[in-house]
């Protein structure tokens, strides 16, 4: 799974959190942290250690 289908998938985690808004990752990185978590769910920190564990089966499955 590339980086790109991570997006993809927090893309559509965000639609579906955010009752049909789909907000890239783009557009999260520089929010403040209380909005992140309202938007996501987690913390940043929480969020970026999530990414770091599909990074290697993302990588494996290209």
């Amino acid at each position: 799974m590339a980086i790109e289908q991570l997006d993809n998938r927090v893309e559509a985690w965000q639609k579906w959190k955010t009752g049909g808004r789909c907000v890239p990752y783009t557009d999260l990185q520089h929010l403040a942290a209380a909005e992140f978590k309202r938007l996501c769910g987690v913390s940043h920190q929480t969020f970026n250690d999530m990414v770091e564990v599909l990074q290697p089966d993302a990588r494996a499955s290209r």
